[in-house]
């Protein structure tokens, strides 16, 4: 999963020259509020374990263009980090049969010690049921260990049974800070309506490392 990071950032300028065929629909403002027993985010838990609750906002345009806001707690035992803010700003089109989505997406912690804030550029493609995407870091709180790193990752979904599907993704993590261990994480899940369960592994060692599992429910709603 993991792959040369100039390669990445060409990838993501050519969706520059792909802005064609894009979806028109209404504009809409949809609101988002979820629970989950483990805060997984590519492999490695953001909650210490613990369960955590999330709320969100995000507005559509018909040219494609969305912005959005998301939030979520943390470990409330942890000093450093109380709980997590995301924003975010891209736009979503069509290159022949293929949904892209590109964007940027700020990552923020505003309660807390640790200079652990970052952004990224990244673009998705999704076919069918299948998906793809890289994310490269471009801006950091004073951490450098934060700076020039690069996600990637496959996914896809399968309908087993009525309104029953398994979801696949393989992940990878290209850290430019050599202190940094690069891994790859793995997760299969079943979800069904607004439930789902979803099991995580890493290629970390350690408790890190450890096959985690998190249960989570999701409801969005027109506002």
């Amino acid at each position: 999963m993991i792959i040369d990071k100039n390669k990445a950032i060409a990838f993501m300028s050519l969706g520059l020259l792909f802005l064609v065929d894009v979806v028109y629909a209404e504009s809409s403002l949809v609101g988002n509020i979820g629970v989950t027993t483990n805060y997984v985010w590519r492999g490695i838990s953001q909650s210490d374990d613990h369960a955590a609750v999330s709320s969100g906002i995000d507005y559509n345009h018909p040219s494609g263009w969305y912005a959005g806001g998301w939030t979520s707690s943390l470990d409330g035992s942890d000093s450093e980090n109380s709980y997590e803010l995301d924003l975010y700003v891209g736009y979503r089109f069509k290159a022949g049969s293929t949904d892209l989505d590109m964007g940027y997406i700020d990552y923020r912690y505003p309660i807390g010690s640790a200079p652990n804030d970052f952004g990224e550029v990244y673009l998705n493609a999704s076919f069918d049921n299948y998906a793809a995407g890289v994310a490269y870091s471009v801006r950091t709180e004073h951490n450098p260990a934060n700076e020039d790193n690069l996600y990637t990752f496959i996914s896809a979904d399968f309908e087993v049974k009525k309104d029953l599907y398994l979801d696949l993704l393989v992940g990878g993590y290209d850290f430019d800070d050599p202190a940094r261990t690069n891994y790859t994480h793995r997760a299969i899940g079943l979800r069904k309506g607004n439930f789902s369960i979803t099991f995580h592994k890493n290629t970390l060692s350690g408790i890190a490392g450890d096959t985690r599992w998190s249960g989570s429910w999701k409801k969005e709603f027109d506002l």
